[in-house]
């Protein structure tokens, strides 16, 4: 693929460590939304986060240790919808279209963790593209091995969902339609593939009375041809294609972002559920538009052929609070793994909105109860006001490695408009030990020096466009604040700042500086003689 752009900006440095405090807000300009996020099959601690944002570059955050730290980089104008994925050899794939270019989409390769990307903008026949999807074949015994496919709806004319395929030295193949011509409408690709090769594709379909469903097809050879469409489960969220009443959020009297928001996941490991296919979706219940949305699940054990009972996740006991938009995914030993946007907060007023995740190990059947990964509740009245109808978009995601879940979510808890990119991860077993990250925040740490500390004082350069008080806190390694002192920064920009440490013991510690809008940390480690 041609080199199109290298990206590397600046270093992020954000490690926080959250028992029962919380982070401080962040203040970034601009709206981030649609977020995606892909883990190193070989390496779980290498974790990829992009969205798109209002300026309308797509931005990419990274980390090669857990998410304890991240660096930042952007690139383009008038390209949005970001989707990433990972390959099990050490490269990432992220999928974006350009709106300035009549929904031209582009494939983009990293073998350096999101370093640098090559770019290329692949030939549609013609055909625009939108609500893509994209997933690798990793399975060594799948005759498929290595193929790149990408799902998406083309918008125009003839509504259809296309597949493209990319064989494993990067030649893109044909542009296969999958057959919708019975459906007056189709729209929101969900894909996966399985470990002996199967393509499995579900999409929302409307047919000439107006009512929607999803449906599922998969193919066995690649793509090139499709099993018969089958049905998951009937949707209620709109009737003749219009949304059954308007939510807070979303645009009033419009809600073209208000969806279904369709995700799939399928098990690749060698436990009792290996190759279970797993669809979850937002709706209403059936004739109930004053229950408030919900997050559904259905998983099939033949390929998508047939499907179980749609049931619901979410456990907030408040029937009239929404919940919304859930990102899926399944761990290397089976957990499933949920997250989706929550209001049982707020049923009164239904805005104020939490963030929520749960996960299951028994293929679905039950779920752990939810935990709240976030710390401070967004009104999300706020993100669609004035020239905004945006709002969180069409879609969120969650990562896992073998022993936490890496979720990632867009908020705006600042209740001004703005929406940042905010992660945490979360302990599998239990359901528990969240550690929250602003990924976008007004004060970066540079340096931290000494480090090892060897004598009684550790000093640290930071840069900020805050000035004011702030709060400094030594952490050890179980979440104790050990140190906490108030400090003063005069001016913007760079600024050293010390602490004594003479009183701490060997080992590995955090520092953390907070102030009103942002927080910033960094870890270090006290080796005295």
């Amino acid at each position: 693929m041609k080199q199109h752009t290298v990206l590397v900006l600046f270093v992020v440095s954000c490690w926080s460590y959250l028992t029962a405090q919380e982070v401080g807000v962040t203040q970034q300009p601009g709206i981030e939304s649609e977020i995606t996020i892909t883990t190193n099959p070989n390496n779980t601690d290498e974790i990829i986060i992009s969205s798109m944002s209002s300026g309308s570059p797509i931005i990419v955050y990274r980390s090669g240790d857990g998410g304890d730290s991240w660096r930042q980089s952007s690139f383009g104008e008038g390209v949005a919808d970001p989707v990433l994925t990972y390959g099990d050899n050490n490269t990432a794939y992220l999928t974006f279209l350009d709106f300035d270019n009549t929904l031209e989409m582009s494939l983009a390769e990293s073998t350096n963790g999101g370093a640098s990307w090559d770019i290329e903008t692949l030939a549609l026949d013609g055909l625009a593209a939108d609500r893509q999807w994209i997933k690798r074949d990793n399975s060594a015994v799948s005759p498929n091995y290595g193929n790149i496919y990408i799902s998406y709806f083309h918008p125009e004319s003839g509504f259809d969902i296309h597949l493209v395929k990319i064989d494993e030295e990067g030649n893109v193949g044909d542009n296969l339609p999958i057959h919708t011509t019975a459906y007056d409408y189709v729209q929101n690709p969900a894909m996966d593939i399985t470990l002996s090769g199967a393509v499995v594709v579900a999409f929302l379909a409307e047919g000439a009375d107006g009512n929607r469903k999803i449906m599922a097809v998969n193919s066995t050879d690649g793509g090139q041809t499709f099993s018969t469409e089958s049905a998951i489960s009937d949707i209620h969220m709109f009737q003749n294609g219009s949304p059954v009443t308007d939510v807070v959020g979303f645009a009033p009297g419009d809600n073209s972002r208000l969806g279904n928001s369709l995700q799939m996941a399928i098990d690749k490991s060698d436990g009792e559920h290996s190759g279970r296919v797993y669809m979850t979706w937002t709706d209403f219940v059936e004739n109930n538009p004053d229950e408030g949305m919900n997050i559904y699940l259905s998983f099939s054990d033949d390929n998508g052929v047939t499907w179980s009972s749609p049931k619901i996740v979410n456990d907030d006991d408040v029937p009239s609070s929404h919940q919304y938009y859930s990102g899926i995914d399944v761990n290397p030993s089976g957990v499933l793994c949920l997250s989706w946007y929550d209001r049982r907060v707020d049923p009164e007023t239904d805005a104020l909105t939490d963030f929520y995740c749960s996960f299951s190990l028994d293929g679905g059947a039950t779920f752990q109860n939810s935990v709240k990964v976030n710390s401070e509740t967004s009104d999300h009245a706020a993100v669609t006001e004035g020239a905004n109808t945006f709002g969180v978009g069409e879609y969120t995601a969650i990562a896992s490695s073998q022993t936490e879940a890496y979720v990632v979510w867009s908020d705006g808890r600042a209740n001004n408009g703005d929406l940042n990119v905010y992660f945490a991860t979360v302990s599998l077993a239990p359901l528990s030990n969240v550690r929250e990250t602003s990924l976008s925040p007004e004060l970066i740490i540079n340096e931290l020096f000494p480090n090892p500390v060897l004598n009684g004082r550790i000093q640290l350069k930071v840069n900020t466009s805050h000035q004011g008080a702030v709060e400094v806190s030594i952490i050890n390694i179980n979440g104790q604040i050990m140190k906490q002192e108030k400090m003063l920064i005069t001016e913007t920009g760079h600024t050293t700042l010390g602490i004594d440490v003479s009183d701490l013991s060997n080992g590995s510690y955090l520092l953390e500086i907070k102030h009103n809008n942002g927080i910033a940390s960094k870890k270090f480690i006290v080796s005295k003689e």
